[in-house]
């Protein structure tokens, strides 16, 4: 038996033992406790998923810089949305900007309200991926055939004469470029630089020269500049052989894709899906694919991924 077995039995014998006479046993009342009852909390409202007519995904597009209007670019903006309401069953709300980290920020904020996908360049991808902001999921790809590629070289160049065999030589040398803001000209060579060891405040100078002629013919006479950036595209197509014979290339060229399309994880992976495959839709039929064309200015979309752009 257990020891309270043993208490309770023990009290009923003591009660027993002085029975008899007029013992008044007294009942003490004990009041009941309600029973507690929870509180319904207030109903929280589901915010509708990226992709719904009320939460349309906001879609980034770097101008593709092919010469059309802005006009044209914002009628083709407003006709994609439509053909990816009416293919995808999707809300999209396409925005064309001119700068690039507008792009960046806004995909980057995703969760935060409105998701956000961004068409970007090489360089703003890495910004992106390493930022942990969002993976590749498409990507441009130009020209036909043999001239298809998906990306342009930038290389840096040195005039001959001054017989630098290295990036790392240019460190206190006159460098040629277009502007401050010129993607192929200085933002991807600076890089460039970088990765080798020469900070460009090293350099003796930088010296804008308006366009990416200037750049290769003052390397080639190597003033005002000993060295400069450009890609590999106006390089073949106004570097003549005299002015080759003039130049040396430095270190290996980098291919920067011209646009790929990031998908941050906030987006739910039925929106990821109906997105990828509407675009590749689109970009196909016949009837849609003069939009896409001027708003990406492409020739084809393929399917990417990270692994593509690895080192």
């Amino acid at each position: 038996m257990k020891r309270s077995h043993w208490l309770l039995f023990g009290l009923l014998l003591l009660a027993a033992s002085c029975g008899g006479g007029q013992t008044r046993v007294v009942t003490q009342f004990v009041p009941e406790t309600p029973t507690p009852r929870s509180t319904p909390l207030p109903t929280v409202a589901t915010p509708p998923p990226p992709g719904a007519e009320s939460n349309p995904i906001a879609l980034y597009i770097l101008n593709p810089g092919s010469g059309r209007t802005l006009r044209a670019l914002e009628q083709a903006a407003t006709a994609l949305e439509a053909s990816l309401d009416e293919t995808a069953n999707l809300a999209v709300d396409v925005r064309v900007v001119d700068v690039q980290a507008e792009a960046v920020a806004a995909l980057c904020a995703s969760g935060r309200g409105q998701v956000a996908a961004a068409w970007l360049n090489g360089v703003g991808y890495a910004i992106a991926l390493e930022s942990g902001c969002g993976t590749a999921a498409l990507q441009v790809e130009r020209g036909t055939g043999r001239t298809a590629s998906t990306g342009v070289g930038v290389r840096l160049i040195a005039n001959r004469d001054l017989n630098l065999a290295e990036v790392s030589a240019l460190s206190g040398r006159a460098f040629c470029r277009v502007s401050v803001d010129d993607f192929y000209t200085w933002l991807v060579p600076s890089l460039m630089l970088r990765a080798a060891g020469v900070d460009p405040a090293s350099l003796q100078s930088v010296v804008d020269v308006g366009d990416a002629g200037a750049v290769i013919s003052g390397v080639a006479a190597g003033r005002p500049c000993a060295a400069g950036g450009v890609n590999a595209l106006d390089y073949a197509d106004l570097a003549d052989s005299d002015t080759r014979a003039n130049i040396v290339e430095l270190g290996q060229q980098v291919v920067v894709p011209y646009a790929i399309l990031t998908l941050p994880p906030e987006l739910p992976l039925g929106a990821r899906t109906a997105l990828i495959e509407g675009l590749q839709s689109l970009a196909l039929n016949p009837e849609t694919q003069d939009t896409i064309e001027t708003l990406l200015n492409m020739n084809r979309l393929i399917s990417a991924s990270a692994s593509d752009f690895s080192a």
